[in-house]
């Protein structure tokens, strides 16, 4: 009996063992299939070397009107992208910039896959759940994606982020504008998150939509005693902007906010240093003139002010190498101050920019306190990330900013 129990004993440990190194092959097999194959959604993120590694040249392409741009870019315009779907068999369908699906496998132990009968050598990276494939030295680069990032795409929000998974720093997409009377097509808004408080999104335009007048006001007869409170482009923005641009679920999402309209005497003497205007007036002369703050104002829609242009990107630091003549050549730049023009402005040729950059100058909502004459002057940063002043009713692109609901 007891020789019985000791044979069942080591029969059951035996087995047991063999179970646990038979599981553990599996498990070994398993994990290192799983280690070289993909599985779910994948959509390319850049073009790479054998190795994954970025290569610029490979990525770097020029468009239409011969700027640099990238692959990607022109896919997020043109609202495609390539994207797999795949299953945990190693098979699925492979989508090439919106074409018809192609069938796709892999075959993990040979380090091949198969799209439409031909195949490529691939390697996977488990850690960062992407893969790339190709030959030679060009590889696309495929990284693990979601639905609502590949609907995001094919709406036109190609490289933005869902509003409750934004940090500062990230693009998000909200409203779709139309430039107004030059064409009947909108495009998607893109916006810059500048800072996140208590689940909300303070959010800036991140391109230069279209040009308009700090205030319309062909007379001239109120240009010495605007305020941003009794701007027409602060009307524009919180009432046809707004009711135009977005709909009525985004436009729930937009926040009232306090803004103070404080002069920048300080802060522009400091960038402007010693500059004399051209009747040898120092700047410092005309900042006694020590324009006084303009009223808080409660906007939904609203440019930055010259202060929080300091606060979101810091103050110009590189020297200027441009040639625009004094006191701009005088001046040190901010390179993250310079903003570009979207699509719709540049094909409609609206407003004055660098055509080979497409960089623009972008008004702020503060106003400059010297004067030239009667007429208030509205602050202003350069195509060239300086910062500038210039009439009220002169036309100038605009970068409007808000506060958006983004989560709990």
């Amino acid at each position: 009996m007891t020789k019985k129990i000791i044979i069942l004993f080591l029969v059951t440990t035996l087995t047991v063992m063999l179970a646990a190194c038979s599981g553990g092959n599996g498990g070994g097999n398993s994990g290192g299939s799983k280690a070289k194959q993909p599985e779910g959604l994948y959509m390319l993120a850049c073009y790479c070397n054998g190795e994954g590694e970025y290569v610029a040249e490979l990525n770097e392409i020029t468009d239409y009107y011969g700027r640099e741009t990238t692959e990607l870019q022109k896919l997020y315009e043109q609202k495609k992208t390539t994207w797999c779907d795949i299953l945990a068999d190693g098979t699925g369908t492979y989508h090439w910039e919106g074409q018809d699906a192609l069938e796709l496998s892999f075959e993990p132990e040979k380090s091949y896959i198969w799209i439409d009968g031909i195949f490529y050598e691939y390697q996977y990276d488990a850690e960062k759940d992407a893969f790339w494939y190709g030959a030679d030295d060009f590889w696309y680069y495929m990284k693990s994606c979601t639905q609502q990032e590949l609907d995001f795409i094919f709406a036109g929000k190609g490289g933005s982020v869902p509003f409750d998974q934004a940090e500062v720093g990230d693009l998000v997409c909200i409203g779709n504008y139309e430039t107004i009377p030059y064409n009947d097509e909108t495009e998607p808004l893109f916006w810059r998150v500048l800072d996140k408080q208590d689940g909300k999104l303070l959010i800036l335009c991140d391109q230069l939509i279209d040009s308009f007048s700090f205030n319309y006001d062909p007379d001239g007869t109120g240009m010495g005693n605007i305020t941003w409170q009794d701007c027409s482009l602060r009307q524009f923005l919180n009432n046809e902007f707004l009711e135009m641009q977005f709909t009525e679920e985004e436009r729930a999402l937009i926040q009232t906010t306090h803004i103070e309209n404080k002069a920048a005497n300080a802060e522009l003497l400091e960038q402007w240093g010693t500059w004399e205007d051209r009747d040898g007036i120092p700047y410092s002369e005309q900042t006694k003139q020590n324009r006084s703050d303009d009223p808080d104002t409660d906007d939904k829609v609203f440019l930055l002010s010259y202060q929080e242009v300091l606060k979101y990107f810091g103050a110009p630091t590189e020297e200027y190498k441009g040639n625009s003549g004094y006191p701009l050549d005088t001046m040190k730049t901010n390179p993250k101050w310079q903003a570009r023009v979207t699509k719709a402005v540049d094909e409609n040729g609206v407003g004055f920019y660098d055509y080979s950059t497409r960089y623009g100058a972008w008004m702020t909502r503060t106003l400059s306190s010297a004067k030239s004459e009667d007429s208030a002057l509205v602050t202003y940063i350069t195509s060239e990330g300086q910062v500038y002043n210039y009439y009220t009713n002169s036309p100038m692109f605009i970068r409007p900013a808000m506060w958006i609901q983004a989560g709990n």
